[in-house]
């Protein structure tokens, strides 16, 4: 298994930032959409989700910026050992090994379980 370096930093912050700038975009869609509506507190269902989404999005980006900074980026919070290279490249994000984040979903409560990925 491969694992991340620190030496590989400045590749994980711009794919990290790339994703960040999405979820900005979504989030300035609707924004402009609110502007320009004639009752500024309506959203459909659709635009609520997407507004909701890219908002966890972009929490779990910053939280992989902030690990990142804080050399602890590409460990396990679950039991502290690497998390393969492929995994972090598929889901940036994340916060656990495969192993760790299955039990993490088993043990979430079904409407409180969400993907750690916001790609």
């Amino acid at each position: 298994m491969k694992s991340y370096g620190e030496e590989m930093a400045p590749l994980f912050s711009r794919l990290l930032m790339q994703r960040e700038f999405a979820q900005h975009a979504i989030l300035h869609q609707i924004n402009e959409r609110l502007k320009t509506s004639s009752s500024a507190l309506v959203l459909s269902a659709q635009e609520f989700s997407n507004f909701e989404r890219a908002a966890l999005a972009l929490k779990d980006l910053w939280s992989a910026r902030r690990r990142i900074q804080d050399k602890r980026y590409g460990t396990c919070v679950g039991c502290g050992e690497a998390i393969d290279l492929l995994r972090l490249h598929a889901t940036p994000t994340t916060e656990y090994c495969t192993a760790c984040q299955d039990r993490h979903d088993d043990q979430a409560p079904a409407t409180q379980t969400r993907q750690t990925s916001h790609a």
